[in-house]
């Protein structure tokens, strides 16, 4: 699958767990092949069966948990009357890395890659 992989170092990897969204056609193409499975995502709000405050969040994918997180908050601050605007598509999830940081990360890193860890770590 990966031609030569055995040559490069792994720096990183994840994994995660999602409950697939499901509909018509879904159960064939999940016998098929777990890959045809929508990625799409949907909230479920538990209220209109009598359970206020449950929200589920089905399907999606691991590169769109944030998008996910944004539409429960912002479903449940609706809730409860609150109107400020959402900042999760501009803030930063850690604070940017200083200068000094990036600096070290040469002796690790070849120049391309500390370059990238430059651009995508705000230094």
């Amino acid at each position: 699958m990966f031609p030569g992989i055995g040559e490069f170092r792994i720096l990183r990897a994840f994994a995660g767990v999602r409950p697939l969204l499901g509909g018509s056609g879904q159960a064939e193409a999940r016998i098929n092949n777990g890959r045809d499975i929508s990625r799409e995502f949907a909230l479920i709000d538990y209220e209109k069966d009598g359970v206020a405050g449950l929200l589920s969040v089905v399907g999606g994918k691991l590169t769109t948990y944030r998008l996910m997180a944004e539409k429960a908050v912002d479903c449940l601050a609706g809730k409860i009357d609150n109107t400020n605007p959402c900042r999760t598509g501009t803030e930063n999830l850690r604070p940017e890395a200083t200068v000094a940081q990036l600096a070290g990360l040469k002796h690790y890193l070849s120049v391309t890659a500390t370059t990238k860890a430059a651009e995508r770590l705000g230094a």
